[in-house]
């Protein structure tokens, strides 16, 4: 009888073993599974963080470009427009330093004022 009950003991702490073994293994596998779903998780946001990091850089460029041709270009017409300034000044004798300068109204307002200034500046002196 004795032996009856302890075969039976050994049989129920046996089944039990198996049933903790199992459950161990279950949870192993779901943990495994878990950790593999992160990586996959993990891998797609890095993937699509890489995609929108392209896009961005791409799009920077395209506006450093686009701006580097507009400023280029308002550069070229206002050196244009200084050029075509200067002809015309040139042209009408209205360039400081050009011989026909002050007999224009502008060249004798401001060498008038010019000698305004100096005459300022002398007696001021004394």
């Amino acid at each position: 009888m004795a032996v009856v009950a302890a075969d039976r003991d050994s049989y129920r702490y046996e089944k039990q073993l198996q049933a903790e073994e199992e459950a161990y293994q279950q949870a192993r596998r779901r943990l495994y599974q878990e950790i593999q779903d992160e990586k996959e998780r993990l891998s797609q946001q890095a993937t699509r963080q890489r995609q929108e990091m392209d896009k961005l850089q791409q799009k920077l460029e395209e506006t450093h470009t686009t701006s580097s041709d507009i400023m280029r270009r308002d550069y070229e017409k206002i050196r244009q427009e200084q050029d075509e300034r200067h002809k015309v000044r040139v042209a009408t004798g209205t360039e400081v330093g050009h011989p026909f300068y002050y007999s224009t109204e502008i060249g004798r307002s401001n060498l008038l004022w010019r000698i305004g200034r100096e005459v300022q500046s002398t007696t001021a002196l004394r």
